[in-house]
């Protein structure tokens, strides 16, 4: 991220400098808030390292505290849940995703979480998996015609390509022709925006008058018009019961007492789901190409695991428990960089984690980030090494020292999904072409709203 030249003055300025002797020393009002937005990533790492495994600072308003080994992940996500919901950072996706699975909080989470999550059953997701290994190849089959022999691609724009195409056609169905067009308009200005709003602190910016708000204001209305109208159609179709979208079982839900559910309740699923499960198996796909780019050895390794277990063919559904170097390899990305690097959440009354007391109020921040690189449990965790998910070693791990997908009741609901739906892109590609990240030399991470890069990668496929 851009330096802040800010803080660079006010590290001059002694007097306003305030010891924390629990966590790092930060200004008298702002605290680590200038710190911690100059550079999130080294900034809650460096705190990891060198204070304890439960840290505290100021960001701005808040005191905060940083949890960073596995028995707090599992103490915060598991044992103790109820004392600690999401935090109102999470009220800057609101005007997007609503009271969907990832916003909303107690009673309402717990009824929708319970509606929904049998529409992810393995049972269900195996419905996906053949919308997955089309698009897939529809993304080989592009390629391949734009050259004879290779083509350069923007990374980060083709996988977020295949990964919409595919949460489109699972989550939608089959669209009138121009509608994925106008819903990825819209999705990519509502991403870049929010992830721009992500580490603003002026009150009440979103409602100023000004250029940027007005695009995500028609961005927003663009997108919900076409889910409003799929909404209003979907209940009046007569379904054969044949359907796999998301949006059609979802219209045929009930809660308990046999009420279905309602279009903003519909809207809000839909928006989270397409926002979570685009984007974020599309950042993490992007890294572990820019990784296997660095470690050949490993493309290698891929390539004969595929051609043994597909024997040619498409890689379908049945071949995910046998791809295992494919899973593994996507799992070491997701380690070394986690689309979801940071989960926050509030105390809401005083708790007692190890020997250290957390006030009510306080802001619990888990980074995946940082407990996925501590040295305390992982060995050389700089390294790129899917070994460390071979069958052997995840059973000696901590169960919570890997927490791409958030952990306990509230792990994300899809995370099956991304894994298969990775795992066939992965394949896919594997069998058809090589993949060389040839700029920039260094793509660097840029912790927004997801794990971005600040200069996304330009690669060339060579088709075999």
């Amino acid at each position: 991220m851009k330096s802040i030249a800010l803080l660079d003055v006010l590290q001059k300025i002694p007097f306003l400098e305030k010891q924390n002797p629990s966590g790092p020393k930060g200004f008298r009002y702002l605290g680590s808030l200038l710190q911690f937005t100059k550079d999130p990533l080294n900034f809650l790492l460096e705190v990891a390292i060198e204070h304890n495994h439960v840290a505290f600072f100021k960001l701005g308003p808040f005191r905060a505290a940083l949890l960073t080994h596995p028995d707090h992940v599992q103490h915060v996500h598991v044992d103790q849940i109820d004392n600690y919901p999401k935090s109102e950072l999470y009220d800057k996706l609101m005007p997007i995703l609503g009271q969907g699975l990832l916003t909303s909080k107690g009673t309402h989470w717990k009824k929708m979480r319970k509606i929904i999550a049998p529409s992810f059953h393995p049972r269900k997701i195996s419905a996906y998996a053949d919308i997955m290994t089309e698009e897939a190849a529809s993304l080989v089959k592009k390629w391949k015609e734009s050259s004879q022999k290779s083509v350069t691609i923007d990374l980060w724009e083709e996988m977020s390509h295949v990964t919409q195409k595919i949460v489109t056609r699972s989550l939608l169905g089959i669209l009138l022709e121009g509608t994925e067009d106008k819903i990825e308009k819209h999705l990519a200005v509502l991403n870049d925006i929010t992830n721009q709003r992500f580490y603003n602190v002026i009150p009440f910016y979103e409602k100023l008058p000004l250029a940027i708000n007005r695009r995500y204001d028609m961005a927003l209305k663009g997108l919900e018009d076409i889910i409003y109208e799929l909404i209003h159609a979907g209940r009046k179709k007569e379904r054969t019961g044949e359907e796999v979208d998301l949006l059609s079982v979802l219209l045929d839900l009930t809660d308990e007492d046999g009420v279905k559910l309602t279009d903003v309740e519909l809207r809000d699923e839909v928006m989270t789901f397409y926002l979570a499960g685009h984007e974020t198996t599309a950042n993490a796909l992007s890294w572990m190409w820019v990784l296997l780019s660095k470690h050949p050895e490993w493309m290698e390794k891929l390539k004969l695991e595929v051609a043994r277990v597909c024997e040619g063919r498409a890689p379908r559904l049945e071949d995910f428990s046998k791809l295992n170097l494919c899973k593994m390899v996507f799992e070491e990305a997701l380690r070394l960089y986690p689309p979801l690097w940071t989960w926050s959440r509030t105390a809401a009354k005083d708790d007692t984690i190890g020997d250290v007391k957390i006030p009510a109020g306080t802001l619990v921040i888990m980074s995946t980030w940082v407990t996925h690189r501590h040295p305390d449990f992982w060995e050389e965790p700089e390294k790129f090494n899917p070994e460390r998910f071979g069958k052997e070693a995840s059973a000696k791990r901590h169960p919570y020292a890997y927490f791409p997908f958030s952990a306990g009741q509230r792990m994300c609901i899809g995370n099956r999904f991304a894994l298969i739906e990775a795992v066939i892109i992965i394949a896919t590609i594997i069998q058809h072409c090589d993949i060389n990240v040839t700029a920039p030399e260094v793509v660097s991470p840029n912790p927004v709203l997801t794990l971005r890069a600040i200069n996304r990668a330009k690669a060339q496929v060579n088709f075999l």
